[in-house]
């Protein structure tokens, strides 16, 4: 696995600062190239405002201008030969994603904003892509500061049943030998651990879910250690990142997604709850890789 296209969309927030210093990480240690694409967007609000019979096209081509020069004078420890700097007009999420359809990326970069999960869920640039590309995502949680690289490198890994997890353990397979990292899974099972919970039960459940975990593995080539929950899947995520010190969160965006759309990925929420980057790697990727390799050994490797 090498990272060589990654896309950076820059805004110029502290978020977007503090994700800075992981894309340098990466494109030293995979040679990217890295592309800067900043969106310039007139706020729909301005249109209805008593002053825009007063905007003229030259204000606006001055401001469009000015974002260009920003982009330009946005520092980044990569060699110059190594970084585009692209500055489109339009709406961000749909320009980003218009970018990965017709442009090879291998990870897409951004920063979650931390808005609040109704204003995330319906308004943020971050949910639309995740929502909407293929493209794996590393996502910098708000407020997160960045981590650094040094020492042993960890991963946490948020592993559902079904054929969907073959994939996702090849490609946190691959993530832990790219990174030189060890990688933990954790499952939180479809039920809520309380007091009132039948104990019994939930100790079947969970052998249940080790044992089809470990076929998964055995399938995928893989070996990791298996955690088990009854936490919901954020929490889970987010308290066995901290035990472990994780440097970095896996997670797979598959087919469920598609029915409800965001309202059944645990991305958005799980940012809310821990402090590393979370990467979100998408099903139909795989499927693609799948059916270019002939099976699923062939995006094992």
């Amino acid at each position: 696995m090498v990272f060589s296209n990654i896309l950076f969309p820059v805004d110029f927030s502290e978020a977007c600062g503090a994700l800075k210093s992981e894309v340098e990480w990466m494109a030293r240690k995979f040679n990217s190239t890295v592309t800067l694409l900043h969106v310039f967007e007139i706020p729909q609000a301005w249109y209805g405002m008593s002053e825009a019979s007063a905007m003229s096209m030259e204000w606006i081509a001055s401001m469009f201008w000015e974002a260009n020069k920003k982009l330009d004078n946005f520092e980044l420890d990569v060699p110059a030969d190594r970084v585009r700097r692209v500055t489109l007009e339009g709406q961000p999420a749909a320009e980003i994603c218009t970018w990965l359809r017709q442009h090879p990326v291998d990870l897409l970069a951004m920063a979650a904003h931390g808005h609040g999960a109704i204003e995330g869920l319906l308004g943020s640039v971050t949910a639309k892509v995740l929502h909407k590309t293929h493209v794996p995502m590393w996502v910098h949680p708000a407020h997160a500061p960045a981590r650094s690289a040094d020492g042993v490198f960890k991963i946490v890994c948020g592993i559902d049943l079904g054929e969907e997890a073959i994939h996702l353990l090849c490609y946190a397979q691959q993530m832990g030998e790219a990174f030189g990292a060890t990688v933990t899974l954790v499952h939180s099972l479809p039920v809520r651990q309380n007091k009132h919970f039948d104990s019994e039960l939930l100790r079947v459940l969970t052998r249940m879910a080790r044992e089809e975990i470990a076929s998964a593995q055995a399938r995928a080539g893989t070996n990791f250690a298996v955690t088990v929950t009854g936490s919901p899947v954020g929490h889970s995520l987010a308290e066995t990142a901290a035990q472990e010190r994780a440097n970095l969160i896996v997670i797979g965006r598959g087919h469920s997604q598609e029915f409800l759309g965001r309202l059944r990925t645990h991305t958005y929420s799980l940012l809310n709850e821990v402090t590393c980057p979370v990467v979100s790697f998408c099903q139909a990727r795989a499927d693609a890789t799948a059916s270019d390799g002939g099976s699923i050994g062939a995006v094992c490797g």
